[in-house]
């Protein structure tokens, strides 16, 4: 389990996951370090509430790096000013090998494509995105574009990215053709970047509070 941690640095965005009885809490920190008895997040916060938790009672804590997403099972210990303290994993494991969290939301996309000198502007609702790229289905197959700009409508924001193909899959749906793009994001700023890692923690959040409730 240690070597799990020669990939983990400092500043590696941290998800705490807090399971009672009738509710699941979430709250969103950094990693600080860790010792062979305890690791330590920094700032954890939440929109929603107030940070409580048991001391010993089992957590969720999932940490995101550029080589996937590790989740552990560890024992709350307490917190000293913005530093919380949780004892070393009981478990570990690899959950995710993407370096950013991808998510099913649905964006409004605009298209901006470019064969040579002409400039073609098409619509679209993104699958699937994530901070450094994203899925959308569209009518027509633009593999032969010279370039190519992505405006995502965000309800809050507008994000503009110059943006690469990776792969074009055709697909019929109800007799039609379309086509599954997936797109790289070029120019994509750390704000921005940042900004979209949120709303996919938020989407997951969500996604596995509407499982809870339906179990229960």
């Amino acid at each position: 389990m240690e070597s799990y941690f020669e990939y983990i640095d400092k500043g590696c965005k941290a998800e705490l996951v807090i399971k009672n009885l009738n509710s699941t809490a979430r709250f969103f920190g950094t990693f600080n370090s860790h010792s062979d008895k305890e690791i330590v997040i920094e700032k954890l916060r939440s929109k929603e509430m107030v940070f409580d938790c048991s001391s010993k009672q089992t957590v969720e804590l999932y940490i995101y790096t550029k080589n996937g997403i590790f989740k552990f099972e560890c024992r709350y210990i307490g917190r000293s000013e913005d530093n919380y303290k949780f004892s070393f994993p009981t478990k570990a494991e690899k959950i995710q090998r993407r370096q950013y969290i991808r998510a099913e939301i649905k964006v409004k996309t605009t298209l901006n494509i470019y064969y040579g000198g002409i400039k073609k502007t098409i619509q679209g609702t993104s699958r699937n995105i994530s901070a450094k790229g994203m899925n959308i289905l569209l009518k027509e197959n633009i593999s032969g574009c010279s370039k190519l700009d992505v405006t995502m409508a965000f309800p809050e924001c507008n994000i503009s990215t110059v943006a690469q193909i990776v792969k074009i899959n055709p697909m019929a749906i109800r007799g039609e053709q379309n086509y599954s793009t997936s797109l790289v994001f070029i120019s994509i700023s750390e704000k921005e970047m940042n900004f979209i890692i949120k709303k996919c923690f938020e989407f997951e959040a969500a996604q596995r509070k509407k499982m809870l409730d339906y179990r229960l």
